[in-house]
């Protein structure tokens, strides 16, 4: 319990910290940077009030930044960079009236950075690069008035200033000024272009840095918001909607991981803009006339028209030896399958039974469901076989002729048969 300094860094120490650590009451300084150490940082750490300087950085240490560690008021130094510590930087970092280094460069963290951060009036050094962190930086990080000029990092996530004043102080402390263009901000200015029964297209200008765009959409204003997918220009049409609808629409910028950042990083999300989808215009369907009738086939087809932006996936012509209903379905009917589209079409109706009659619509398929045209009825020819055929004998005792008929003794080839015709 007397030990105050613990230096075990540029070593391989793999494993965890243990929680006992946090037993030792008079511990000042606790170097264990970079290793290979893994697991969480004990919040233990926080009991230990002597503690005023942590190095942790360049380990694989998981979990969260422990808020217990704000209770350390005479700690000076915290690193906690280059690891793969996730969650939020917790506001109680900013109870440290002694910290004037804190870095938790190349890590997971998100969400905004806390105000509370502008207490820390002796803080000569805040690194947050590299990270996922997003929003507004507070305007509170300006009264930051001791952070040495060129030696604190930002860049490298969603941040982006309100004021100016903020900006151009974080500025003065950035290494190098430029903290800005390496932002992944929300694109501005979305525009809902002229919408179709199941899709609107949209537009949008970036505002920084991004590779994709992702787009959400909902029907109702503020969401909630379904994901429609990405893009990598600064445009895309959202599909699948459904039409006679009012639609609300939203993008954010998405960067991925790349040598500076080894995190996917997605900005705020853009200003709503909405539009309506139009109710469908359902498609006029024609029955052409049957023609070239034989005993087992003939030709039929049709002329389908409908309004702009609504797509016909499916034509032909459905037959039956009753009248087609309007509920059928032409995948599971005597139907034939004539291509997609607008405009006239033939389609061959073959497999006819000689002498039926046969009750013909043609169809068209969209997203609004399947359209029959008008109803043709058209009779096969019959089969010739069919007819039966007389031979006339020579004239038999009692044949007799009138003007109209003639009365004969024969045999037709079917076997019947005939008296008189």
């Amino acid at each position: 319990t007397e030990l105050s300094l613990i230096n075990l860094s540029y070593n391989s120490l793999s494993g965890s910290i243990p929680i006992s650590a946090g037993n030792l009451a008079n511990l000042a300084a606790l170097d264990l940077g970079v290793n290979s150490l893994t697991g969480n940082i004990p919040p233990e750490l926080g009991n230990i009030p002597s503690l005023t300087y942590i190095f942790l950085h360049y380990n694989s240490l998981t979990g969260t930044v422990p808020p217990e560690l704000g209770n350390l008021a005479k700690l000076r130094l915290l690193k906690l960079g280059n690891n793969e510590l996730s969650g939020t930087v917790p506001p109680e970092l900013g109870n440290l009236p002694a910290l004037q280094y804190l870095t938790l460069y190349k890590n997971r963290l998100e969400g905004s950075i806390p105000p509370e951060l502008g207490n820390l009036g002796k803080l000569r050094e805040l690194g947050l690069q590299s990270n996922m962190l997003s929003g507004v930086i507070p305007a509170e990080l300006a009264d930051l008035a001791n952070l040495t000029p060129g030696r604190s990092d930002f860049r490298w996530n969603a941040l982006y200033a309100e004021d100016d004043s903020t900006g151009i102080f974080l500025g003065t402390v950035q290494d190098g000024g430029d903290w800005e263009s390496t932002q992944t901000v929300a694109p501005v200015s979305p525009v809902a272009g002229t919408p179709a029964p199941t899709s609107v297209p949209l537009s949008w200008t970036s505002a920084g840095l991004a590779d994709e765009y992702e787009t959400v959409y909902a029907d109702v204003p503020g969401g909630p918001y379904t994901v429609f997918g990405t893009s990598a220009g600064t445009e895309t049409e959202v599909t699948g909607l459904a039409p006679g609808t009012a639609w609300y629409f939203r993008i954010r910028s998405v960067t991925y991981p790349h040598a500076d950042n080894p995190n996917t990083v997605f900005s705020g999300y853009s200003g709503e803009v909405s539009a309506v989808t139009p109710g469908f215009i359902l498609p006029e369907v024609t029955t052409a006339d049957i023609s070239s009738v034989t005993e087992s086939s003939a030709s039929g087809g049709g002329n389908v028209t409908a309004d702009t932006g609504t797509e016909i996936t499916a034509r032909g012509i459905c037959r039956n030896t009753s009248p087609v209903p309007d509920t059928v379905n032409p995948a599971e009917y005597a139907c034939t399958s004539d291509s997609s589209g607008t405009g006239s079409f033939t389609s061959a109706l073959t497999g006819l039974d000689p002498g039926v009659t046969y009750y013909v619509r043609a169809y068209a398929v969209c997203s609004a469901g399947t359209v029959f045209g008008n109803e043709v009825i058209f009779t096969a020819l019959s089969d010739p076989g069919d007819e039966p055929a007389i031979e006339i004998l020579s004239p038999l005792p009692g044949t007799f002729f009138t003007e109209n008929s003639v009365a004969v003794r024969g045999t037709a080839q079917s076997g019947q048969d005939i008296v008189s015709v």
